[in-house]
């Protein structure tokens, strides 16, 4: 976007500079080109490797995604890269380990009614095509909005039928697999368009 402003001043000035002097000919043909090439440059937007580019026109969200690689679009364009690669959420007691400092371990309720602390870590991937919606329902921030909370709804209620001594031995895998009850895709209040 700033190119686009240094290309429509460089323009004007060039111009300007074209009915002052015969000797600025030159130099005006010279402003003209930068002009030129500055308002290409900024109609080129690159989309780094693992993500997704969700394009914003004029504050509104557009239903469709930018793949990595180079793209030609509206200068006026505004692209945001989501992480589309597998990435990881930890919830843990340590006070260094995950993205929130201090114990951040889920505490559960077993089904004999101890109370127990939980390291978690949840692997999760954004879907390229869903990119626009959730940058446009959720933000950027989606991790913490969603991801998180679901993670530690899903564990809860999956240690809830277990046992202290299960979870922590016995049924140690079948609670990991009990909490992959996370949501694959968001719920839509409307239709995405194809």
């Amino acid at each position: 976007m700033p190119a686009l402003g240094i290309a429509a001043l460089l323009l004007v000035v060039g111009i300007i500079s074209l009915f002052v002097r015969e000797a600025t000919r030159l130099a005006s043909l010279g402003l003209f080109v930068a002009a030129i090439v500055a308002a290409i440059a900024s109609a080129i937007v690159i989309v780094p490797a693992g993500h997704a580019g969700v394009p914003v026109l004029f504050g509104k969200v557009q239903n469709f995604h930018l793949s990595e690689g180079m793209h030609l679009i509206n200068p006026l364009v505004q692209v945001t890269a989501l992480s589309v690669r597998t990435e990881e959420y930890t919830m843990s007691s340590a006070t260094r380990e995950g993205r929130i400092k201090g114990d951040d371990s889920i505490r559960v309720l077993t089904s004999d009614g101890l109370e127990m602390p939980l390291d978690v870590t949840i692997l999760y991937k954004l879907s390229p095509s869903d990119a626009p919606w959730i940058y446009r329902n959720i933000g950027p921030n989606f991790e913490a909005k969603i991801i998180r909370p679901a993670a530690r709804t899903a564990i809860r209620e999956a240690a809830s039928n277990l046992t202290a001594q299960e979870a922590y031995s016995l049924k140690r895998k079948e609670l990991a697999e009990d909490s992959q009850g996370l949501p694959r895709t968001p719920d839509r209040q409307s239709p995405r368009p194809a």
